[in-house]
Parts: C-alpha cells; sequence; structure tokens
C-alpha cells in the first residue's frame, strides 16, 4: 500500500521505468512481451506503436497471444516436426555406422555381400553423426524447450501483473 500517488509513482520509476531506460539506452526498437488478455488497458494495443516516453517504436508480437494458445501450437507442431526429424535421423544411420550393400554382387549372384564399414564411412559418419545429434538437438529444443520458455515468460508476466 502506497500513502500516495507520488510515492506509488517514484518506487515504480526506481524499481522498473529507471532500469528500463537504461536498457533501452541507444534502441530505436523496443519489443515487448505485452499481451492484450494481461489487462483491461492492453486490450487496446497495437501491435506496433510509437513509444513517445522512451522515444522508440514499439512492437508487441504477442499482443493476441494467449496461454491456450501456446499449448495449442506445441501441441499441433508435434507430429509434423517429430515425423520428419525421425525419418531424417532414421535414414541417415546407415550412412552413419557404414552399412553397405554390393547392389552389383546382388543383380549378378544374388547375394548382397553386406557388411558394414568400409572406405566411405570415414568421411560420411562424422557428417551423418553430425546431422543425426544436430536434428535431434534442434528436434528438443523445438518441441519441449521454445513451448516452456513461452509458458514460462507467460507465468512471470501474469504473476508480476499480480503482484505490482
Amino acid at each position: 500500500q502506497y500513502l500516495s500517488i507520488d510515492a506509488r509513482k517514484a518506487c515504480c520509476g526506481v524499481r522498473k521505468v529507471d532500469p528500463l531506460k537504461r536498457a533501452l539506452a541507444g534502441a530505436t526498437v523496443w519489443i515487448t512481451g505485452l499481451r492484450a488478455d494481461q489487462s483491461a488497458n492492453r486490450s487496446g494495443m497495437a501491435f506496433a506503436a510509437h513509444d513517445a516516453g522512451f522515444g522508440l517504436l514499439k512492437v508487441n508480437p504477442l499482443l493476441d497471444v494467449a496461454r491456450e494458445a501456446i499449448v495449442e501450437a506445441g501441441r499441433i507442431r508435434m507430429t509434423p516436426v517429430f515425423l520428419t526429424a525421425t525419418a531424417a535421423i532414421l535414414g541417415l544411420i546407415p550412412l552413419a555406422i557404414g552399412f553397405n550393400i554390393d547392389f552389383y554382387s546382388l543383380f549378378a549372384t544374388g547375394d548382397p555381400k553386406i557388411y558394414l564399414g568400409g572406405d566411405s564411412v570415414a568421411f560420411w559418419g562424422p557428417l551423418s553423426w553430425t546431422i543425426i545429434f544436430g536434428l535431434s538437438f534442434a528436434t528438443f529444443v523445438t518441441l519441449i524447450i521454445l513451448p516452456v520458455m513461452y509458458l514460462l515468460g507467460w507465468r512471470v508476466k501474469d504473476w508480476w501483473g499480480r503482484t505490482v
């Protein structure tokens, strides 16, 4: 509880406005995480507008994004991203381990002469393993880390809006 409006503004200046001014010094664009559903005052905000107080272009890319939209986007993207990455990874495993089939022998005699290793795996093996682990990491980040970061950001903004 503040005893006066001036005391509230002074506290807000020390805790929020002054640090924000220091962070935005020299910037030309200010990208925020504000959403219209956070308060009644924010429901009329524009996606991008000039902020006279800071003299910057203020962009609100998450303006119309709600928690449900974040969860739904993660659910919708799960299957195609996972299937695409899995198909690519499974397709690269024979190349990574040096799986060889002698097609000439297969068609000429019926014996495919299947073996692992060989000269080609020295070049293609490391490249394949790099792509496999890169795809695995990117899939994990896309399907798990990114939606969690959006939800954490939403929860922090929600908490901050209730406590301040």
